[in-house]
């Protein structure tokens, strides 16, 4: 099983179906993260997706599906590998059912 290096919990918020509500919320627990020093990759696609949840919140036309795609980056981001190993380090689990 992958090492999860960092967590972003969502469970209090997904089932509110605000898009704005769940944006804003994704963009504030991606920023407070802490920094992976040395992976300025990974911390540069962090900081771009905060700006893209932080987008959504001010976008009142924003739809399920700019909202599915942004949530597919993050899963995408999360899944990173930190090393070589099969399973091994992984930047972040995200989880819809936990609460923090």
């Amino acid at each position: 099983m992958a090492s999860w290096q960092r967590k972003i919990l969502l469970g209090d918020v997904w089932e509110s179906d605000n898009i704005q509500l769940i944006s804003r919320t994704i963009a504030d627990r991606l920023a407070a993260l802490p920094r992976i020093w040395g992976f300025d990759r990974v911390e540069q696609e962090r900081e771009r997706l905060v700006s893209e949840f932080s987008i959504l919140v001010d976008d009142a036309d924003a739809t399920t599906y700019d909202f599915d795609v942004a949530m597919e980056e993050l899963y995408d981001w999360g899944d990173t590998s930190l090393d070589d190993k099969l399973n091994g380090k992984k930047v972040c689990w995200i989880s819809t059912m936990e609460k923090p």
